[in-house]
């Protein structure tokens, strides 16, 4: 077993332990039914087992039920056997470069209906349902950019009942009927998914793109739609329900990966943190640090954000963070400034100056700091700051929907591969 060289004996012996109780549990049954469990069942169980040797001895009888529970209740009566005599039609994972558009987000290729219409996607976790621009918008920023339209798709049809949707963000809105059709991930068919088609948008404040994917909890529609990556999970398209980001640290393309975890996209251990609302990707920080100075008093909501290019904090922590650094931004010399570090479950997670603080998008300055001040929840007693792409650049990420955590390990520093980004590239810049 692989696991068994991940940490040490202690994990080996759980891990063997908890599979060999589940099986003898419902062997019995399990003769009868023929059933099989493959190498999802082993990923499962080693996430939720790396990070064991931290925890105190409540929260290890609380992983190891918590993991038993999941085999039973998920495997009910299965024998351990080669996953390639249980192989899926489909392989279970599918991979899609994305490059920044002209800084309105990282975009990637995704076709909608049959036959298939290119639209050009956003990857969002800060929001939940999926938006594209359709050809019922006649505003002049519905024109810029690749337009839907599903009288001409064979598998469009309107959900019963009937509604449309609203999304209001920042200082823009959009307007929509939802409706349902096939949405295509490279190979991978996800059918009658949810789709709010834009008639109506904010044209002076919303962003260049066609089509955004939410990438939240369920609870985050605002009607109930079903999301994306649910229906993913639904029609059990995927080796295991995690996606994963990576971000060239250029700056100029990102990867995104649903049902696996790739280790050339990182190095180290991945750990992981709880989502603590199932709502936004949701985890606690413990703490802020500028150099060795701690900057929060309570611990704060951290919401993992795909879909923001830079970090943020509440009002107050922004300005205590910009003092600590110090007023006088040298860019010429980011790496004298100060580490900037976020503690989260008691693990640091470190920027350096050159990592936080970014080239500027106006022509007043050359660089600025990666981030900002913006309240995102109306509740004082709860700060939260969002940890957007900025952070994510840095740090693998993995979202996992089994386990209801979020992973972070230390990214590589790979080249983008011209192969596979000539088809993210050839995207026009949406704002011309």
């Amino acid at each position: 077993f692989e696991v068994c060289n991940m940490r040490s004996w202690t994990l080996c012996v759980l891990f063997i332990s908890l599979l060999f109780l589940t099986l003898v549990s419902f062997g019995k049954e399990a003769s009868h039914h023929g059933d099989f469990v493959g190498s999802k069942t082993l990923n499962l169980v080693k996430r939720q087992l790396m990070n064991y040797e931290s925890l105190n001895s409540e929260q290890k009888l609380r992983h190891s039920n918590k993991i038993q529970s999941y085999l039973q209740l998920k495997y009910p009566a299965r024998v351990l056997l080669d996953e390639s005599e249980n192989e899926p039609n489909h392989n279970g994972a599918e991979t899609l470069m994305m490059r920044d558009i002209d800084f309105s987000g990282f975009t990637s290729v995704v076709y909608v209906g049959t036959p298939k219409q290119e639209l050009y996607c956003i990857f969002d976790t800060g929001s939940s349902v999926m938006f594209v621009n359709s050809f019922l918008c006649d505003q002049d920023n519905c024109f810029t950019n690749p337009q839907y339209d599903p009288e001409k798709s064979e598998d469009s049809n309107i959900p019963s009942p009937e509604h449309d949707i609203s999304l209001v963000y920042g200082g823009g809105y959009l307007d929509g009927i939802v409706i349902q059709d096939t949405v295509w991930i490279n190979n991978m068919k996800v059918p009658n998914q949810d789709i709010a088609e834009v008639t109506d948008q904010d044209d002076e404040s919303t962003p260049n793109f066609s089509c955004l994917i939410g990438l939240s909890f369920p609870d985050l529609a605002p009607n109930g739609e079903k999301l994306l990556f649910d229906n993913m999970m639904e029609n059990e398209l995927l080796e295991d329900n995690i996606f994963t980001t990576y971000y060239y640290k250029d700056g100029s393309h990102a990867e995104i990966t649903f049902g696996e975890i790739n280790q050339k996209y990182y190095t180290g251990d991945i750990i992981y943190h709880p989502v603590r609302i199932k709502h936004h990707w949701n985890i606690r920080i413990d703490d802020v640090k500028v150099g060795a100075s701690e900057l929060v008093t309570k611990r704060l909501q951290g919401l993992v954000d795909t879909g923001t290019n830079l970090n943020t904090f509440e009002r107050k922590q922004y300005a205590a963070v910009k003092q600590a650094i110090g007023s006088q931004l040298d860019c010429q010399n980011p790496g004298a400034l100060p580490s900037l570090t976020y503690v989260i479950g008691g693990v640091d997670y470190t920027l350096t100056g050159k990592e936080y603080v970014t080239a500027a998008e106006s022509g007043h300055r050359d660089c600025e700091l990666g981030f900002f001040a913006m309240q995102v929840t109306a509740d004082p007693d709860s700060p939260a700051m969002l940890l957007g792409v900025l952070f994510l650049q840095k740090y693998f990420a993995v979202f996992d929907r089994d386990f209801d955590q979020i992973g972070f390990a230390l990214a590589t520093d790979l080249v983008v591969d011209p192969a596979a980004a000539a088809q993210v590239d050839a995207i026009e810049e949406l704002s011309s």
